[in-house]
């Protein structure tokens, strides 16, 4: 097993990792989660999660996955860099009568032992983190051997793929130890993550359902709900731009419109579920 990434770390994210902090805390993140609930939810259910499972849900947001595993008697952690989450993610496990424990924390090096965990979750989070390798090689030592983790990963041809590629073209490039979030929906590139550390790597391409009542509705929705869209829309200067950008997603979307009298937008991902071998391969 590598190294944990604290000892592998040179570049400084901190100030990234606030700024992150910061744009997934803006909005009504709920709001923007409840579209993707059944696709953790199918998630879980692919993993069979059970009453004796111990789960971790890494980037856990206000907690699609978390309560949908705490639902089933299992021992559920919750842990997001952003903890302005957790008083949503409270209310809707109070709301469902289930207990989690939230705790904030980082996906590059994450807070328990090795071993820990029999199922261990990441839906269309963890792959924002800077880092793919050091995020690969966490949510692989905190599992347990038999065990599995389970991914649900934005791809690059899809609408969500399109929108972060767009966006980007009107802020400065990262810096080079930041890697695409988008490449986490490649199976190659995946598994080029995975296979190393010894996982059993299973990919299917899937798409999520953003039904609105038009292209207008579902564009008004995000720029009022979804983090990143307000925080581009407050720093991009001049104001003139942020006009171009909103143009410019309006017109990928309608694209990206399969509906027949009202708009149906159908994000592509990659489910991903890695098996971690019994016994160590020698």
């Amino acid at each position: 097993m590598p190294a944990r990434p604290e000892a592998a770390i040179t570049e400084d994210t901190s100030l990234l990792k606030e700024l992150n902090r910061y744009m997934w805390g803006s909005g009504d993140y709920e709001a923007v989660a409840a579209l993707v609930l059944k696709d953790a939810q199918a998630l879980v259910a692919d993993a069979r999660v059970r009453p004796d499972h111990q789960v971790l849900d890494v980037a856990t947001g206000t907690g699609n996955v978390a309560v949908e595993v705490a639902g089933t008697g299992a021992t559920v952690i919750g842990l997001d860099l952003t903890p302005e989450h957790f008083d949503v993610a409270r209310r809707r496990a109070a709301e469902a009568g289930v207990e989690v424990d939230w705790r904030e924390g980082d996906a590059e090096a994450l807070p328990f032992p090795d071993d820990s965990f029999d199922r261990v979750f990441s839906t269309f989070g963890s792959q924002f983190a800077p880092r793919h390798d050091l995020v690969a090689v966490e949510l692989y030592r905190v599992c347990r051997p038999g065990g599995l983790v389970g991914l649900c990963n934005w791809t690059h041809e899809g609408w969500t793929g399109r929108f972060t590629e767009i966006t980007a073209q009107y802020f400065p490039p990262q810096p080079p130890h930041v890697m695409p979030s988008m490449k986490w929906g490649d199976e190659a590139y995946v598994r080029a993550l995975f296979e190393p550390l010894g996982g059993e790597v299973e990919v299917e391409r899937r798409r999520a359902d953003y039904p609105f009542l038009s292209v207008d509705a579902l564009m008004e929705f995000f720029a009022a709900n979804f983090g990143p869209w307000i925080v581009a829309r407050r720093t991009i200067t001049p104001p003139e731009r942020w006009a171009e950008l909103f143009a410019e997603l309006r017109a990928m979307t309608e694209r990206f419109d399969e509906g027949r009298g009202s708009t149906l937008v159908r994000p592509e991902y990659l489910r991903v579920l890695v098996r971690k071998p019994r016994a160590a391969a020698v």
